[in-house]
């Protein structure tokens, strides 16, 4: 009789645990899913192709094209193009920085990443570093500007 008593315990106990262990692989399987490699390759290729269009950014500098440059980025400081187009020429002349350099480039989200850069000044050669956001504006990735200024 105690026999048969344990084992209807032991039946029970293992039944409870059954139950525990099938609603926990069953709440498991509702939640979201890791990423897939497919999601962390897309996630890079991103990354990888507003890096490239923030070294269009500065290569166009380099080369004084602002017809180049305006195609890179998103200059809320001014009303239009032609007035950037100016205003980025008489930029060259009065531009403090002789290099740029992409440090790293961080994902915010689907359409906003950072970007760090180290500027080096002209005449001291000393580095400046600098953050600034990256959207994606009609599927293009673009450098945000806003009015930053970088002082010495």
């Amino acid at each position: 009789m105690k026999s048969i008593k344990r084992l209807a315990l032991g039946v029970a106990s293992l039944a409870v645990t059954a139950s525990v262990w099938c609603a926990t692989l069953s709440e498991a399987a509702t939640t979201e899913p890791p990423k897939t490699i497919v999601e962390s390759q897309t996630a890079m290729i991103e990354v990888q192709k507003a890096k490239k269009s923030i070294t269009n950014y500065i290569d166009a500098i380099e080369k004084r094209d602002v017809d180049e440059i305006v195609k890179w980025v998103k200059d809320t400081r001014f009303t239009s193009v032609e007035q950037q187009k100016r205003e980025y020429k008489e930029m060259f002349d009065n531009d403090p920085f002789g290099k740029a350099i992409v440090t790293d480039v961080k994902k915010v989200d689907d359409n906003n990443m950072i970007v760090s850069l180290k500027l080096i000044r002209k005449g001291s050669g000393k580095p400046q570093s600098l953050d600034l956001p990256i959207i994606k504006e009609d599927g293009q990735w673009k450098l945000l500007i806003t009015g930053v200024e970088t002082r010495e």
